[in-house]
């Protein structure tokens, strides 16, 4: 049984996972949908960008191929989108801990990342930013340049 009820108003949102590895989206994409959870899966931030979809909350691996999480909530985030954000890690400095509080709505989370813990924080950050289902992060338009900066 779940230690965290969600309510159906949480069940209607589309959560969206951007992260490099595909069995860490399968896997988290299960474990939402075992939730009621409506979810998008995207491989990096570049596929994000371009997608067609809108989603209320994102879940974003900050170690990435191309890019990192971090940028893509940077871009985001400068775009005007205040979309509520996870941003999973392995190792965080006090750089990385500033650059998450600049962005702003998003907490950061240590990998190893119970499902307990998600499903938990995932509530808490729809609580604190209700949406109407599809009310956040509409795909931006025009073209998103990142700029590599050492991690």
């Amino acid at each position: 049984m779940p230690s965290v009820f969600l309510q159906d108003s949480d069940r209607a949102h589309r959560i969206c996972i951007v992260d490099g590895d595909g069995a860490v989206r399968d896997s988290m994409r299960l474990l939402l949908e075992s939730y009621g959870f409506e979810v998008g899966e995207y491989g990096s931030s570049a596929e994000f960008l371009r997608r067609t979809g809108d989603c209320c909350l994102l879940i974003v691996n900050h170690r990435m191929p191309e890019t990192t999480g971090l940028e893509l909530l940077e871009v985001l985030r400068a775009g005007g989108v205040q979309t509520p954000a996870i941003l999973m890690f392995d190792t965080a400095g006090p750089a990385l801990a500033e650059r998450v509080e600049t962005a702003g709505n998003c907490t950061a989370l240590a990998k190893p990342i119970a499902a307990s813990e998600l499903i938990a924080t995932i509530k808490r950050s729809l609580d604190s930013r209700p949406c109407a289902h599809g009310a956040y992060v509409a795909p931006l338009k025009g073209s998103h340049e990142f700029s590599r900066t050492e991690h």
